[in-house]
């Protein structure tokens, strides 16, 4: 997996990464009341991101933007469905409690400001418990990336 370039994972990826790493048994995009038409149909069965399925392509030999249809007749292979749901924030509640938790800043996405909003998290998430059982890369890991500015 590169590092560096835009190939790497950022803040922008991990969830597509998680998905075709089959990490992920389904997924609730919990999204704001003013938000959440942000998904890419590439990543959706048939290119239809209403359709509640998400169905990777693993497109071996692919460079630069296509077309729905220069896409879809590229040779693939289908990754396993992964049913998915998106729900507005006002109406959201987990049936029951999260196997894990993930909060990412996301710099390119967010103003430095939300970055005050982190320590509310602690009121529901906790993020002292290390539950990884020996994986080191699932391990309670902070990111200050940005108080380097």
């Amino acid at each position: 997996m590169p590092r560096d370039g835009p190939e790497r994972i950022s803040p922008a990826n991990y969830l597509s990464f998680a998905l075709a790493c089959r990490w992920l048994r389904s997924l609730t995009y919990v999204h704001h009341a003013h938000a959440g038409m942000d998904v890419m149909p590439f990543f959706f069965r048939d290119f239809d991101p209403g359709c509640g399925v998400m169905e990777l392509r693993y497109v071996p030999h692919f460079c630069g933007d296509g077309s729905r249809d220069e896409l879809r007749a590229l040779p693939h292979k289908l990754e396993p469905p992964v049913p998915f749901e998106r729900v507005q924030v006002d109406d959201y509640a987990a049936a029951k409690r999260f196997d894990f938790v993930i909060l990412c800043q996301s710099p390119g996405y967010t103003p430095i400001e939300a970055d005050d909003l982190i320590p509310i998290f602690d009121d529901y998430v906790d993020f002292t418990t290390d539950d990884s059982k020996g994986y080191s890369d699932l391990a309670v890991q902070p990111c200050d990336t940005r108080k380097v500015r």
